[in-house]
């Protein structure tokens, strides 16, 4: 039904799919539809139990063959209320902005990997052995009651990825670059990034991923990885026992 918005007159500029069938995230752009390859299956076919008789029957059949009960018609939507956003055509580009309720972050560790202690990625060890990965700084925004979007920076990476997560950095927190995603999350939690109001996401169709192009931030706070480094496992400031006339014990 789409053919009509591909020819292209001289007096229009613009043409409006409205997909209420959720097709487009189905079966991926017009341009670059994805058919899945169905096997014929080989299980058990689907039945349903007559209440009136108890014959098991299949589940199409409408009219019990035993006792002629009539099973109501299945109820369900014929499409969703709301049309869908998706573009629906390849490498279009749609960008959302999103207000930020909260943020979490976290230490992420790729799945099925082993983590480096440093910053080089890459296979490691015999045949068989999982990979090497450096772990990665996550960051989770709560842009609805159950809808988050996530990022990953790459404080433990080289090259690009690391040039990438000191450019966040800089422009959220006053403290020095970290090493490691453990001191990123350390700082992030404890108050030395600033606080981020709004998210743009940019769609582009076609694309497994969407990313994050804008933020809107509050004020960037004072430095806080020194103070955080004087602190126990508790999160308590370490005594000064040089200041102790007798040991405590």
């Amino acid at each position: 039904m789409v053919g009509r918005s591909f020819r292209i007159h001289d007096s229009k500029k613009d043409a409006l799919v409205l997909d209420y069938g959720g097709n487009i995230l189905r079966h991926g752009p017009v341009d670059a539809i994805k058919v899945k390859d169905v096997q014929p299956g080989n299980g058990d076919a689907p039945v349903k139990e007559c209440p009136e008789c108890q014959t098991f029957v299949h589940a199409a059949v409408r009219t019990c063959p035993e006792c002629g009960h009539e099973f109501p018609e299945p109820e369900k939507e014929q499409h969703d209320a709301k049309a869908s956003s998706e573009g629906i055509l390849t490498g279009q580009i749609i960008d959302t902005e999103y207000e930020v309720s909260d943020v979490f972050y976290s230490v992420h560790i790729k799945k099925g990997s082993r983590p480096t202690e440093g910053g080089t990625s890459g296979a490691e060890g015999n045949c068989g052995e999982a990979t090497r990965f450096p772990k990665t700084f996550r960051i989770d925004y709560q842009i609805g009651f159950c809808d988050r979007q996530s990022e990953w920076l790459c404080p433990e990476h080289s090259g690009w990825a690391r040039k990438k997560f000191e450019k966040w950095w800089r422009d959220h927190s006053s403290d020095p670059l970290p090493g490691t995603a453990q001191e990123a999350v350390d700082i992030a939690n404890g108050g030395g990034v600033a606080p981020t109001k709004k998210i743009t996401v940019r769609k582009i169709t076609g694309e497994h991923f969407d990313r994050i192009i804008k933020y809107e931030l509050g004020e960037v706070p004072e430095p806080v990885a020194a103070e955080l480094a004087n602190r126990d496992a508790f999160g308590d400031p370490i005594p000064n026992h040089e200041n102790y006339d007798d040991v405590p014990f």
